[in-house]
């Protein structure tokens, strides 16, 4: 497998004009998105993150390595949340993370006021998550992760981070 490296330039934001209009809220809507895409959780963070991941790795990797009759984190589940880590906004603080019994990795969010989300990511890249964002909003559903975090998880966890 290759791997492919890229730098990051963020887009010019002392103006905030662009060629298709100047200073317009679309505009300036844009390039927040475009950022949201482009850069990952912050560097510090991303690096405790893989750490986790990898003692993760090694603490679950064999069979029933809970003594519960957990299966183990394999290698392609391994690879597929390095790429999950990597994709995640700056937008969003880094996750906790955990094994599941049945071997998919969880990232999961503690906000302030009880509120929590978690998604657990399958090697074929099936996202399964929930979360608890209020007392009268919960929510819960099935994504899939192409390399990208789908829009959907990122504004629910968004939510329970307000700004």
């Amino acid at each position: 497998m290759s791997t492919l490296a890229m730098d990051y330039y963020p887009i010019s934001t002392s103006s905030q004009q662009t060629q298709w209009g100047g200073n317009s809220a679309e505009a300036q809507k844009l390039y927040s998105e475009m950022n949201d895409v482009f850069i990952s959780i912050k560097p510090s963070e991303q690096k405790w993150v893989f750490n986790e991941l990898e003692e993760l790795s090694i603490n679950a990797s064999r069979p029933n390595w809970d003594n519960l009759g957990s299966a183990p984190l394999d290698s392609d589940t391994y690879q597929i949340a390095k790429r999950f880590i990597l994709a995640l906004p700056s937008s969003l603080p880094a996750p906790e993370l955990t094994v599941d019994r049945d071997g998919e990795v969880n990232f999961d969010w503690f906000g302030s006021g009880g509120q929590i989300f978690s998604a657990s990511l399958r090697k074929d890249g099936r996202i399964a998550f929930a979360g608890q964002i209020s007392t009268r909003n919960r929510q819960s559903g099935l994504e899939e992760f192409n390399d990208s975090v789908p829009k959907r998880i990122v504004e629910s966890i968004k939510t329970i981070y307000p700004r």
